[in-house]
């Protein structure tokens, strides 16, 4: 997985984009391993204001590195009493490696597979209840001694934002039945870039910033004091689902979007850049320390046409 994490101190705006202008930046590598544990190692930055994040993409095979550029901010949040994600993250050289459950890990918890049973509901039905997200994102910080609490969330619900049709059927993994045939289904189907702003994310996306306050406070009431990690998908790995439909299967129709309509491409990638700004903008305002973008989609684009397409939104 791809993973890119900046700070800033809660209240903060990025509307700017994903690199806002704060200072310094710090250099900070992350591995991801298949269990779901994620453990930040940082070095401090040298001689530089743009730090450099080491990722991983997990494979059964092993792990494949990449780069991206982060930025975090000068401020700590003074209101925390375990704020050593936040520190190390910044470039600062903590008494241990800060420990925190990779996005969703929580899910292997009896108490979350007790909690689903007895409310009745499937994961993606879990999201749409900011009770239920607050819960559910709280579990690992009640049985485990974790140094950040992660959103517990899924990295499509921009797409749903946008109108596209998101199922999890057992056992296959989430998909997107219904994915964009053409581009003249894109233009069809999703709103004009003309029309998405701030107005239209915060009501669209309402219930996660909804989640986002309710985790808050019931971290305040369990006195639960570390950093809330938030997220989002990349605009290339959300418009790899859009146009294939699955991690498993059509896993070429991105790149095939990208060399048969490159002009449309950029469109819908220009238009998933800026919900997802506003997407993570809106996280910060409403409670999260940390936020991460996911780019898990990036074994199936060739370097070339990362460098073309998926990274310049990430450096935007």
């Amino acid at each position: 997985f791809l993973v890119s994490t900046s700070v800033y101190p809660s209240g903060a705006g990025v509307s700017t984009g994903f690199k806002r202008q704060l200072e310094p930046t710090s250099i900070m590598s992350v591995p991801t391993y298949s269990n779901g544990l994620a453990i930040g190692r940082s070095q401090q930055s040298s001689g530089s204001y743009h730090g450099r994040v080491q990722h991983c993409a997990g494979r059964k095979a092993g792990f494949r590195k990449t780069t991206v550029r982060v930025l975090a901010s000068a401020a700590v949040s003074t209101e925390l009493k375990n704020d050593l994600m936040i520190r190390v993250a910044r470039g600062e050289r903590g008494e241990r490696a800060p420990v925190w459950l990779f996005r969703q890990a929580g899910r292997h918890l009896p108490e979350y597979q007790q909690y689903k049973q007895e409310k009745n509901k499937n994961f993606l039905q879990l999201l749409e209840d900011p009770e239920d997200v607050a819960e559910v994102t709280m579990q690992p910080l009640r049985r485990y001694d974790l140094d950040a609490a992660i959103l517990f969330s899924d990295i499509l619900v921009i797409a749903e934002a946008l109108g596209i049709e998101v199922t999890m059927p057992g056992g296959k993994g989430i998909q997107v039945p219904s994915p964009l045939a053409s581009p003249e289904d894109f233009k069809q189907r999703i709103p004009h870039i003309s029309e998405i702003d701030r107005e239209f994310v915060d009501e669209k996306l309402a219930h996660v910033m909804a989640a986002v306050r309710r985790i808050r406070s019931k971290m305040a009431e369990e006195d639960i004091s570390v950093p809330l990690i938030g997220f989002s998908a990349a605009p290339w790995t959300l418009m790899y689902y859009m146009v294939g439909g699955s991690s498993k299967k059509n896993q070429e129709n991105g790149e095939k979007w990208l060399a048969e309509h490159p002009e449309e491409s950029q469109a819908l990638l220009d238009l998933l850049t800026k919900v997802v700004v506003e997407y993570l903008s809106l996280q910060v305002e409403n409670g999260v320390h940390l936020i991460q973008v996911f780019d898990a989609m990036c074994d199936f684009i060739s370097p070339e046409n990362f460098r073309k397409y998926a990274m310049p939104p990430l450096e935007t």
